[in-house]
């Protein structure tokens, strides 16, 4: 599948027709898996994994709301310390802190929500395609009514590199932090659009970039992601000091929730 750097129509005719497609959908999507066992191809998986309706978060729950709970231990503190890849454990709380420091307070949980990269990884995925199905459409019920934008930090597998997704279910729209090519035989009726963000200059600061564009996107509030990304923050890559406000904000609040 090709990517798009044209963002979708957003009139009421489109609008109307892509809820209409979703809920057509979902007995399909429910009787089908999510992905073969034999495909390892982590794109198409991504792709097939995406195409179902999403829920957005509707519970008040404190943990529940934010769609996970905390799991930081000392190794997770150590990545932060020591600049290492990041785990899951370290996105989910950075993810945790956005919620209740940024999306909360400034009541952006109409707009925007998250999907757990514990449930949604390529493993995950490969052998569990029923439940991470399940969690996909759970968790995209609940808004067709509106457009809202889901994060979705993915790790592609063993080599522990994280990219960012970012999926608008009225319009069945994927912003992706690099360009993402699927064959069309599978992308179903998802459109790709490619961002010109930041990138990373080595193998370690994905996690950071990935962790960064969330932040950066919610404090634009805003739906519509500019394919060359926000003017207010576009750049060639994040310097140190861009990085290090981030592993300062995670470490803060890591102390703050006493997990360690």
């Amino acid at each position: 599948m090709m990517a798009s750097n044209e963002d979708h129509p957003h009139g009421d005719e489109t609008v109307g027709g892509a809820e209409r497609e979703i809920k057509r959908g979902i007995t399909e999507t429910l009787s089908q898996s999510i992905v073969p066992y034999e495909d390892t191809d982590c794109r198409s998986i991504l792709s097939r994994a995406l195409d179902v309706p999403e829920y957005s978060g509707r519970e008040r729950e404190r943990d529940r709301a934010a769609g996970f709970k905390d799991t930081s231990d000392k190794e997770d503190f150590d990545q932060i310390l020591y600049h290492t890849q990041l785990s899951v454990g370290v996105i989910n709380t950075y993810m945790r802190y956005l919620y209740d420091k940024l999306m909360g307070p400034r009541g952006l949980e109409q707009r925007f929500s998250f999907l757990n990269p514990m449930k949604t990884n390529l493993t995950e995925m490969i052998r569990k395609p029923d439940e991470v199905r399940t969690y996909v459409v759970e968790r995209f019920m609940a808004d067709t009514d509106r457009e809202k934008l889901f994060f979705l930090p993915f790790n592609t597998g063993d080599s522990g590199h994280w990219l960012l997704t970012i999926v608008d279910t009225i319009i069945k729209t994927v912003r992706a932090q690099r360009k993402i090519q699927v064959p069309k035989r599978k992308a179903n009726n998802i459109t790709w659009n490619r961002v010109e963000c930041p990138r990373q200059r080595n193998n370690i600061d994905c996690g950071y970039y990935t962790l960064r564009f969330m932040k950066e996107t919610l404090l634009m509030d805003r739906t519509d992601i500019p394919s060359d990304y926000f003017d207010e923050y576009r750049c060639a890559y994040y310097s140190k000091d861009q990085l290090d406000e981030i592993k300062e904000e995670l470490c803060q609040f890591i102390i703050e929730l006493q997990v360690l």
